[in-house]
């Protein structure tokens, strides 16, 4: 399967879905939004000291440790029924996906795994880019609202796609931890081999697009702050949707690429 099937079928998933995407999203965002506003209000106090008031952390903080867990349950819960649609054809109920614990549990489990093994892989990377990047900001030039420069957004981009790349060949424990499918690092390395240039044109598009993004709202966001009296919540409304949009998108590719490489639902 190639590449741009693999992400047409991704696409198309999304906009025959969105009904029961709405379905699946919204009441667990809805909480999240809740819960998260709320425990940010009660996680400080302001005391005086000195005739100075100063933020100091509420003595209430122990309760919010469940909540914080609680919250990663409510982002990953929709994140496994979304998987579990696409590739199982689970349906979610009227107002709530399926609840399924110890999928999410194993879910949140891989993530946290392979988002580990990501990083380490990156720290090497970004110690020899990092300080290159630094180097070339103008700090004067950035207060000014002036752009970043294109070498900031094109090194580091460059540089991450094998890391990418690695991080698509293992990414299938994922969908398969969402279905209860334990596939494996091990076996999402070898479902994902021999596949010719799908992948690989997979990462560089990602990173294409994902640069060119960073790239508009560098460009756009000090220009609309000026222009919001440094308000930005419908920017930042619509960062938060784009953003989530995005990883939906991500999410679908992920679960294209497991029926079409492990359940053999798609066709090549």
């Amino acid at each position: 399967m190639s590449a741009i099937e693999i992400l047409r079928e991704a696409l198309f998933a999304m906009l025959t879905n969105w009904q029961r995407a709405l379905r699946i999203f919204l009441l667990p965002l809805g909480l999240f939004v809740g819960i998260f506003i709320g425990a940010v209000t009660f996680a400080t106090q302001s005391v005086t000291i000195h005739g100075q008031t100063v933020q100091l952390p509420s003595p209430l903080l122990f309760v919010l440790f469940p909540l914080f867990l609680f919250l990663i349950f409510l982002i990953f819960w929709p994140v496994v029924a979304w998987h579990r649609l696409l590739i199982l054809g689970e349906q979610p109920a009227r107002f709530a996906p399926p609840l399924r614990f110890k999928a999410v549990l194993r879910y949140v489990l891989n993530i946290i795994g392979l988002g580990i093994l990501i990083s380490l892989l990156m720290l090497p990377i970004m110690a020899i880019i990092g300080p290159m990047m630094i180097s070339e900001l103008d700090p004067e030039a950035i207060a000014g609202g002036e752009m970043l420069p294109l070498d900031f957004f094109f090194w580091p981009t460059v540089a991450l796609l094998p890391v990418q790349y690695l991080a698509l060949r293992l990414c299938l424990i994922l969908p398969g931890a969402a279905i209860e499918n334990h596939v494996g690092l091990s076996g999402s390395w070898n479902y994902t081999s021999n596949k010719g240039a799908s992948l690989p044109i997979i990462v560089l598009l990602a990173a294409a697009v994902s640069m060119t993004l960073q790239i508009i709202l560098s460009a756009i966001t000090p220009s609309l702050f000026e222009a919001s009296g440094g308000i930005l919540t419908v920017f930042q409304l619509t960062q938060f949707i784009g953003q989530l949009l995005g990883s939906l998108f991500v999410i679908s590719v992920m679960s294209t690429m497991f029926n079409a490489f492990v359940q053999d639902k798609v066709k090549d």
